[in-house]
């Protein structure tokens, strides 16, 4: 049974999760048909009529390398910090089929801050005076809003943290804030002294307005989303009822996880143009929510129907 073997960390797993991904993509790579050029519409990145990476068929080749090094990164993350106690490759797994959801753009580079974030925000625990990993944190942050500048709204993530982790001192809510402003004061020097800061500023200016979201979803992207709603929903009832008894590391990390989403959700309302490829960056709770769920769920039965078919409805989505 799949999800049996996946519930480990050793080389069969590890193969199995190499396989699935393998799969998801060789389907995105034969009907590439349907994928989007990857190009850049960010003045970042001053490749608004090119196509960077040659051909859509590269484009998802360099997605896929990216979708395993994140879904690698990203379950590293979960087992160093202790989120779960279990040693899987599950986190990986739901990481990746996720991931396999969305087409390659500038976001996913946005996603490799947010997992050093993360790396950050979580190593807090047990630390008294953790001003280094709070300045690293800020400092991440500034950079994510340089890409992405919704994420300015995820300052009060690490506000959120200090008080989960039990840092209150005045100190660890400034270093961020100087952290966050760092990178951003060393570009705005920058596009100064090269006459660009001008079109920056209309760039983020027009970025981040309140509108109401109107995303338009196609009859695959339903499907796919409809299933992973009704499994986050599942995991959520199973994560409430036993997050008393994991834990206080797990605990405090799960909840950060969950201040996340809700503050990615709320930037919804004020991404202009916001569209289904925004939906990504909820891939990290999410994929450790499933994770908790598939791990410890009692029904092998229902578990390996569940995740069958969620799989399906991501391949589904490639054709």
């Amino acid at each position: 049974m799949l999800i049996k073997s996946l519930k480990n960390n050793n080389l069969r797993s590890s193969l199995l999760f190499f396989l699935v991904a393998l799969i998801l993509f060789i389907t995105k790579l034969i009907n590439n048909k349907n994928f989007i050029e990857l190009k850049f519409n960010h003045p970042l990145f001053k490749f608004h009529d090119l196509n960077l990476f040659l051909n859509p068929t590269f484009n998802i080749l360099l997605s896929f390398v990216c979708a395993v090094l994140l879904s690698i990164g990203f379950n590293n993350l979960i087992l160093d910090r202790a989120v779960l106690k279990k040693n899987t490759v599950l986190p990986a797994v739901f990481f990746v089929v996720i991931l396999s959801a969305f087409n390659f753009s500038y976001l996913w580079i946005t996603l490799f801050v947010i997992l050093f974030i993360f790396n950050r925000l979580l190593s807090f625990y047990q630390k008294d005076r953790p001003y280094l990993e709070l300045f690293d944190t800020g400092f991440l942050l500034g950079i994510g809003f340089l890409l992405t500048p919704t994420l300015i709204f995820f300052l009060p993530l690490i506000f959120f943290a200090n008080v989960m982790f039990g840092l209150y001192n005045w100190r660890s809510y400034i270093i961020p804030i100087l952290g966050f402003l760092t990178p951003i004061l060393f570009l705005v020097v920058y596009l100064y002294l090269n006459n660009n800061l001008i079109v920056f500023y209309k760039y983020y200016l027009q970025t981040l307005s309140f509108s109401i979201p109107n995303i338009i979803f196609s009859y695959k992207q339903s499907i796919f989303l409809f299933g992973l709603i009704f499994l986050i929903f599942l995991s959520l009832f199973e994560l409430f009822n036993w997050i008393s008894i994991k834990g206080l590391r797990s605990r405090k990390s799960f909840f950060v996880f969950f201040i996340y989403i809700i503050l990615v959700f709320l930037t919804f309302f004020i991404q202009k143009n916001l569209n289904y490829e925004y939906i990504v960056f909820t891939i990290f709770p999410v994929s450790i929510f499933l994770a908790n769920y598939f791990l410890y769920a009692k029904s092998e039965r229902l578990i390996e129907l569940l995740f069958g078919l969620f799989l399906f409805s991501a391949l589904y989505l490639q054709f």
